[in-house]
């Protein structure tokens, strides 16, 4: 049985979280962070993807492996610093997990 398209960059991210820092990013960085995600992000989220009410991530580690996830979609390859960085952000600005 095929697994549906959706579980599968997830299923790979979740391989990589490992090297994705999960403690605190460079204030230089932050600025870095929000040109990354205007640049690579919003074509497809809006900040109400974030907010609403029955959103996909609900833990930092989910949220690590959603950006991953985009991240293998999109094939970006971003550096682990860059994906550290866009984790802190979007956690910072929206999600605020502990």
């Amino acid at each position: 049985m095929p697994i549906a398209g959706s579980v599968i960059p997830i299923m790979l991210a979740s391989l990589f979280t490992a090297n994705v820092q999960t403690g605190t990013t460079d204030v230089s960085n932050n600025r870095e962070a929000r040109q990354l995600h205007k640049a690579n992000c919003t074509a497809c989220h809006t900040p109400m993807i974030y907010t609403r009410k029955k959103r996909r991530v609900n833990s930092y580690p989910e949220l690590v492996k959603q950006v991953k996830g985009c991240d293998l979609m999109l094939s970006k390859n971003f550096s682990q610093q860059k994906l550290s960085a866009l984790v802190h952000y979007l956690n910072t600005n929206y999600y605020k997990f502990k």
